[in-house]
């Protein structure tokens, strides 16, 4: 498979233009910086931190493949079996020996998407400080201004955009914070989202988990797993001495309702590809199943992703940056689920 068979991927709910997907949509081919690189490929190599049972960051990330670089002789007929089989083995190795920085550089990652047949898409940008030491002088004071004005300043995160199917709370968002699609669905874009405030900010959750082919009970489900897996990632990240800036969290749940049905959301609290301990026989424990990336069952996922401007930081303790942010969701999850409740 040639690069240039890629397509631009779907339900992006903000972020750049240029990630890729495969005809299958099973994987990310995302334009990446040598920082994000870095990052990934430390992130997938290094150990497990010691004396803790808190979920290690790594299990919040995409799974990992490797970098494909487009001008590379080597990549120009891409094997993409191969690719899917490390990803279901959960097992990253680089594509090419070395992270390259000339010509156009892809990370390849799993889509997280695949495998959803509906999905409604949440990116929440997390921090109250929105640049790192390369940024411009110039660049400092925009960001610095986004920050003051917007929830980023008052609660560490911003909502910067979803990609929903069409529901009843659409009515009362003004035509210029989204753009209707050709398929059910609306983008709500960056606007939003910078002119909400801390009194109001809960309207867009209800906007994003407004959808009207769920019923309460399963909306119920769905806030107080999110919850859980707020206060998963902010024990995730007291372990940690890593700086996130501009990082997001990404909110995924399906909509279609015969999903619900068939699958149960009690085993999908931790991300998929998290590497599950066996037992003697091999089996997975309690009664968890690993799942390859052609046969998601999951009804919903939280991950954190972006890190074009994240390092490892060894030596400078947690990153108050983007646990205030992460506090905050926590608060306002905890109203969700009284408002929620059945």
């Amino acid at each position: 498979m040639n690069i240039k068979d890629f397509k631009k991927l779907k339900r992006q709910a903000a972020g750049h233009e240029g990630p890729l997907t495969d005809p299958n949509e099973m994987l990310l081919f995302k334009p990446s910086t040598k920082q994000e690189i870095k990052f990934y490929e430390h992130l997938a190599t290094r150990h497990a931190i010691d004396n803790t049972d808190d979920i290690p960051l790594q299990d919040w990330t995409p799974t990992f493949l490797g970098i494909l670089q487009e001008n590379k002789e080597q990549n120009k007929d891409f094997d993409q079996e191969r690719v899917i089989e490390r990803l279901n083995a959960c097992s990253p190795t680089s594509l090419t020996s070395k992270s390259q920085t000339d010509g156009n550089v892809y990370l390849v990652m799993e889509n997280l998407l695949h495998g959803y047949v509906r999905p409604n898409v949440l990116d929440i940008k997390l921090g109250h400080v929105l640049w790192d030491d390369a940024a411009s002088e110039e660049k400092r004071i925009r960001l610095d201004e986004v920050s003051k004005t917007s929830t980023s300043g008052t609660l560490g995160f911003r909502i910067c955009g979803m990609n929903i199917l069409k529901n009843t709370n659409v009515q009362e968002l003004h035509s210029k914070y989204y753009e209707p699609e050709d398929d059910g669905y609306i983008f709500v874009n960056k606007y939003y989202g910078r002119e909400l405030t801390a009194s109001n900010v809960t309207d867009a959750f209800d906007l994003y988990f407004g959808d009207n082919n769920l019923s309460l009970q399963n909306r119920n489900d769905l806030i107080h797993m999110f919850s859980k897996r707020l206060q998963l990632f902010y024990n995730t990240l007291l372990n940690e001495e890593v700086r996130m800036i501009s990082s997001s969290l990404l909110f995924i749940y399906e909509c279609d309702t015969t999903r619900w049905i068939n699958f149960s959301q009690e085993q999908e609290l931790i991300p998929s590809h998290v590497s599950y301990d066996s037992d003697e026989e091999g089996s997975i424990k309690d009664g968890q199943s690993k799942e390859s990336i052609s046969g998601k069952t999951e009804l919903s996922r939280m991950s954190i992703i972006d890190f074009a401007h994240t390092k490892f930081t060894p030596g400078l303790g947690i990153d108050d940056n983007v646990l205030d942010g992460v506090e905050s969701l926590i608060d306002i999850f905890e109203r969700l689920k009284t408002k929620y409740t059945i």
